[in-house]
C-alpha cells in the first residue's frame, strides 16, 4: 500500500451473508478501481459470511464486533478499536439506524468521509423497545454523517426524512 491510498472501511449492521445489502456492498467493491484503494469490511458478529473468502482474497480485512443488541459497552470498545487501528479516511455505513450509532465514533476519531447509506423503507425488527432506540439513533445521522446516501428516494425518505440526499443506484 502506498502512500496515495485512501483506506475506507465498509460497515455492515450484520455479516456478509450474501442478502440484499451484503449484496449491495459487493456489487460496489467488486466493480471499482481499488488499485488506489484500500477497502476493509467491520460486520456485526462471529458468523463467517458468504463473501468473507472473497474478502480476504483482494487483500481486505474482516473485523467482526459484538452486535450492539447483545452488548453496547463491547461494541463501542470494539469499534473504537477499528477505527484506531485501521486510520481509515471513509467510513461507509450500511447499518440504516445503526449509521448514526457507527458514524458518531467515526466523527470522534476524525475521519473526515463519513457516509451513512440506507438500503430499507421500514424496519426488519419488531421488538417497539429497540425500534424507540433506533428512532433516536435515526435522528443523530446528520450529526456524524458527511453524506447521506439511499438505495432509493423511499428509503432515503424513511431514514432521513426531508434532508437532503442522494441516491445511489446499483
Amino acid at each position: 500500500m502506498n502512500k496515495n491510498t485512501i483506506r475506507v472501511l465498509y460497515a455492515n449492521g450484520g455479516f456478509m451473508d450474501g442478502g440484499g445489502i451484503s449484496s449491495v456492498m459487493m456489487n460496489y467493491y467488486l466493480n471499482m478501481d481499488i488499485s488506489n484503494l484500500q477497502i476493509d469490511f467491520m460486520v456485526h458478529g462471529d458468523d463467517k459470511g458468504k463473501w468473507d473468502d472473497t474478502i480476504l482474497s483482494n487483500g481486505s480485512k474482516i473485523y467482526h464486533v459484538t452486535p450492539r443488541s447483545k452488548n453496547i459497552i463491547k461494541n463501542i470498545r470494539e469499534i473504537k478499536k477499528v477505527y484506531t487501528t485501521g486510520q481509515y479516511d471513509i467510513v461507509h455505513s450500511h447499518a440504516d439506524a445503526g449509521n448514526g450509532h457507527i458514524l458518531k465514533y467515526a466523527k470522534k476519531y476524525k475521519i473526515p468521509v463519513r457516509i451513512s447509506h440506507s438500503h430499507n423503507t421500514d424496519y426488519t425488527i419488531s421488538n417497539k423497545l429497540r425500534i424507540l432506540f433506533n428512532e433516536l439513533t435515526k435522528k443523530s445521522i446528520k450529526k456524524y454523517a458527511t453524506d447521506l446516501w439511499a438505495c432509493s428516494e423511499k428509503a432515503g425518505k424513511w431514514l432521513y426524512g426531508n434532508q437532503k440526499f442522494e441516491v445511489i443506484h446499483k
